[in-house]
């Protein structure tokens, strides 16, 4: 090997300035993992749901707390995210809103959708 390289190296994310269309992506990956440690919740709470009516009326007085419902929304808002963050780079794929400048407007547009999605949601279950 050659001499070692004099570069000054930052390896602090937070220093980093990233441009949006990194930062939906990034977040797509990282609601794509809270999505799959979602999945045991969610089986859980379907089968609860499905067992009696009994578990049913105890699931839903659960739910009905604070701390079941951030979940519910949690749970819930990264869904919305990761799906149209997903149809958006599928539209991408496809060849529609290649360029950087597209590709930024898109963004911003999803980031725009997510929140009136996220806001109902909110609304649904408060």
């Amino acid at each position: 090997m050659g001499s070692m390289s004099k570069r000054p190296t930052n390896l602090n994310l937070f220093t980093i300035s990233f441009p949006i269309t990194a930062i939906v992506s990034i977040i797509h990956r990282i609601t794509g993992i809270l999505l799959f440690l979602y999945i045991p919740i969610a089986l859980w709470m379907l089968s609860e749901s499905l067992r009696s009516q009994v578990s049913y009326m105890a699931l839903m007085e659960r739910l009905s707390t604070t701390c079941w419902q951030l979940v519910v929304f949690m749970g819930l808002g990264s869904f919305i995210y990761h799906l149209l963050a997903g149809l958006r780079h599928i539209v991408m794929d496809i060849g529609f809103a290649e360029s950087q400048s597209e590709g930024r407007a898109t963004a911003i547009w999803f980031i725009i959708i997510y929140l009136a999605c996220l806001i109902g949601i909110g609304a649904w279950i408060w």
